[in-house]
């Protein structure tokens, strides 16, 4: 149907939000690089944990991230920052 994807689509997309944070650093000022040593783009993602409610916050979202590590490869940044408790399912 129009205006609806296939989840391997959303997964290609995630895919290239990632590949396009992890080019950031490459448009930066050299004036920037002199500040910060390690390419830093304090860039951060966090995913799962619980809410207040009780209930995990756990979303498709957050493994498609994940499945991105495993398609294009880990790197330094984004951080993927999961948001852990023993009570996540």
């Amino acid at each position: 149907a129009r205006g609806t994807f296939t989840e391997s689509e959303i997964q290609e997309f995630v895919d290239d939000f990632v590949m396009k944070l992890r080019t950031v650093k490459f448009a930066r000022t050299k004036a920037y690089d002199q500040l910060y040593s390690g390419d830093p783009t304090f860039i951060t993602t966090s995913m799962a944990g619980m809410g207040n409610d009780g209930r995990h916050r756990v979303t498709k979202m957050d493994y498609r991230f994940l499945n991105t590590l495993d398609n294009i490869g880990n790197s330094p940044e984004p951080n993927l920052t999961v948001l852990w408790t023993d009570k996540l399912p």
